[in-house]
């Protein structure tokens, strides 16, 4: 199956669910007349033999529903890349997800995470609540998500989090739910830094000015064109780019350890309004990354890819840090 929509995530979605088992490529390979990128997913017999009474009937049912497109294949030989065999096919993990709200987390974000769980993916979430993080069973959850909002997590939280994504758990963190983690000892998200002026040479700014003047650094809405990791499972099924909703002016360090799926390069084109000043300091920066921390990680969306669910390759973004 190729991955190149959001109609394979719901597709996904649906046969996890059902406990079909799924693996994914992590290179391209060729079989019978299809040439498949990284990210196509590959449902074997071998894999599923608890279920082949009902196999084909579950898959032929879930992709009907979601509109992909099946290819069958006879032989696990490839005619071009590794074969089904090989270690190059990872298995994938049903994910349990947990999606934190509170008073610290944005409503609007919180809204617009869930509305895609449950009306665009079709897949269960169970709310959480953020002031009894301390008390979750979380062994029940193998994936958290932390939208858009204002945290002020203490290190007991931190400590609580760290450890539980070691033994295996992810941490799946976007727009205002990355600063909760960036600067955090443990976590590679680190802020960048800005030059500080020169006070003393400072020139007072008339007073009609000001509004002006603050607008530069600024971001009320842009859409970026953002370079890609093509080999990174965050970044399946886009090709050469992706492009983001930018809606925020919080500007990060690229990683030295976390591997970065997506950012911002020099002279990255935009359509939209940037503050003439901010826009030099969002190139070389991070949009998307993750981060290996023991058996687990965490995923960094530095903008809103379901900002009001309406930003089709947002949703498809999200969807890729959800399975794979």
């Amino acid at each position: 199956i190729h991955r190149k929509s959001l109609a394979e995530a719901l597709f996904l979605g649906q046969i996890l669910q059902a406990g079909v088992k799924v693996r994914y490529a992590m290179q391209a390979f060729a079989l019978s007349d299809q040439q498949f990128e990284p990210g196509a997913l590959v449902i074997t017999r071998a894999d599923n033999q608890a279920l082949s009474a009902e196999l084909d009937g579950l898959i032929l049912k879930a992709a009907e529903k979601s509109n992909v497109t099946l290819h069958p294949i006879f032989s696990g030989w490839s005619g071009m890349g590794r074969d089904l065999g090989s270690d190059q096919f990872k298995p994938l993990i049903k994910p349990n997800i947990a999606l934190v709200y509170g008073d610290d987390v944005n409503a609007n974000a919180y809204c617009h995470t869930w509305y895609f769980f449950e009306q665009e993916l079709g897949y269960p979430v169970s709310p959480v609540a953020l002031d009894r993080l301390q008390h979750l069973r979380w062994s029940d959850y193998n994936l958290i998500v932390f939208p858009h909002g204002n945290y002020h997590l203490s290190d007991e939280n931190i400590n609580t989090l760290q450890e539980w994504v070691r033994q295996g758990g992810r941490i799946l963190a976007y727009e205002g739910g990355v600063k909760a983690f960036a600067d955090r000892t443990g976590f590679d998200l680190k802020s960048k830094s800005e030059t500080k002026k020169d006070t003393a040479a400072v020139t007072p700014k008339p007073y009609q000015s000001r509004e002006r003047d603050a607008v530069s650094d600024q971001v009320p809405g842009a859409i970026v064109l953002a370079k890609v990791d093509s080999t990174n499972p965050l970044a399946f099924g886009f090709g050469g780019h992706y492009f983001s909703l930018k809606t925020t002016s919080s500007l990060y360090e690229m990683p030295e350890n976390a591997a970065t799926a997506i950012w911002l390069g020099a002279n990255f084109r935009s359509l939209g309004f940037i503050g003439s000043r901010l826009k030099p300091k969002l190139q070389n920066t991070p949009i998307a990354a993750v981060q290996k921390m023991g058996q687990g990680s965490v995923v960094y969306f530095v903008d809103n890819p379901l900002f009001r669910c309406f930003w089709e390759e947002g949703k498809m973004l999200f969807a890729n840090a959800l399975f794979f």
